[in-house]
């Protein structure tokens, strides 16, 4: 088994984006892990790689998610919806969207 983790394998269907939810555009070999770790709900995480875009998990809206997401990653992109879209780079612009 390799310990190396795949991100293309992580990528490779697709399916169709429901709002709100949460894009991660730059992937990072310990997103898999994070992503395991994530409480699980209704909002879709996707993870956007090489121009593919797939729905990695279904996690709850908590601050905590988010904020485990942000440790390992400069930012994230939520989605409340299709025309509405805001960078994330900390936990206190995540609940100025959702509060």
């Amino acid at each position: 088994m390799s310990d190396k983790i795949n991100i293309e394998r992580l990528t490779e269907s697709r399916t169709s984006e429901v709002f709100p939810n949460v894009l991660i555009t730059n992937p990072t070999d310990v997103v898999p892990t994070v992503v395991e770790a994530l409480e699980k709900g209704d909002m879709q995480l996707i993870v956007e790689w090489q121009g593919k875009k797939k729905v990695v998990a279904r996690i709850s809206e908590s601050a905590g998610n988010i904020d485990k997401l942000l440790r390992v990653l400069k930012h994230i992109t939520y989605s409340k919806s299709q025309d509405e879209r805001i960078v994330i780079n900390s936990i206190s612009e995540y609940l100025d969207c959702v509060i």
